[in-house]
C-alpha cells in the first residue's frame, strides 16, 4: 500500500455548467471527486486527499489535505456556489504543487519525530508569540503528535496535578477565612442577653433600696 498526498483539482468555470454530461460537468467531476478520494484512502488509511479550484475569481485552495470525506464534500458544494469565470489551469498546477511540496515537508517531519520517539528522545516547542501560518502550525502538530504518540509527558503531568491542588488548597483557605470573618461580625446571644439582665438588675435593686428606706422611717 502506497503512501500519497493527492491534490485534485476541479474546474468550476462556466464551461463546467455544461449537460453533456448529466446532469452538469461540474456534478459529472464531484462524483468522480468522490470515487478517487474513496479509492486513495482504502488503498492506505494514511494517504490524504487536497481539493482545488481553477476557475471563478482564480485557483484557490479549498481543502488542504486530509483524511476527512466530509471536509472534500463541504469544498465541492462551496465551489459549486462560484462557478463563473475561466479556467486557470497553469496556476492551479502551481499551487498544487506548492501544496504537495509542504506536505512532503511536514512527512519528513513526522518520520524524524518517530525517529527521536525510537531513541527515547522527547521534543518541545515553545513558540513566542501568535502563529498566524495555518501550514506551520500543522506539521508543528503533527511533528509532536508523532514525537509523543501513545505516551504523556510525566513530568509535565506532575507539574499540573502539583499547580491543580495547590489551587484547590488556596481556594479552600480563602473560603475557610471567609467564613470565619462572616461568624465574628455576627453578635453572640449570650452578649446581649447579659447586658439585658445587668440593666434589670440594676433596676431591681433600685426598687429594693427604696422600700428598705420606707420602713427605717
Amino acid at each position: 500500500m502506497v503512501l500519497e498526498a493527492v491534490m485534485i483539482v476541479v474546474d468550476n468555470s462556466e464551461s463546467s455548467r455544461n449537460g453533456d454530461y448529466q446532469p452538469t460537468r461540474f456534478e459529472a467531476q464531484a462524483d468522480a471527486v468522490n470515487i478517487i478520494f474513496q479509492s486513495i484512502v482504502q488503498g492506505n488509511p494514511e494517504s490524504s486527499v487536497g481539493l482545488m479550484s481553477m476557475g471563478g475569481k482564480g485557483a484557490e485552495v479549498l481543502v488542504t489535505l486530509t483524511t476527512d470525506p466530509g471536509k472534500i464534500l463541504d469544498g465541492l458544494h462551496r465551489t459549486k456556489r462560484q462557478i463563473n469565470g475561466k479556467s486557470n489551469l497553469a496556476t492551479g498546477i502551481q499551487i498544487a504543487g506548492l501544496a504537495l511540496k509542504h506536505q512532503e515537508e511536514e512527512q519528513r517531519l513526522v518520520a524524524l519525530a518517530k525517529k527521536m520517539k525510537k531513541s527515547n528522545i522527547t521534543i518541545d516547542f515553545v513558540l513566542f508569540g501568535d502563529l498566524d501560518d495555518e501550514a506551520t502550525q500543522k506539521k508543528l502538530e503533527a511533528f509532536n503528535k508523532a514525537v509523543k504518540a501513545g505516551e504523556a509527558c510525566p513530568r509535565y503531568s506532575h507539574e499540573f496535578e502539583e499547580e491543580r491542588a495547590r489551587q484547590e488548597k488556596a481556594a479552600k483557605e480563602e473560603e475557610e477565612k471567609a467564613k470565619k470573618e462572616s461568624l465574628s461580625a455576627v453578635p453572640e446571644e449570650g452578649e446581649a442577653s447579659g447586658s439585658g439582665d445587668k440593666a434589670s438588675g440594676k433596676k431591681d435593686d433600685k426598687k429594693d433600696g427604696g422600700d428598705d428606706k420606707m420602713d427605717i422611717s
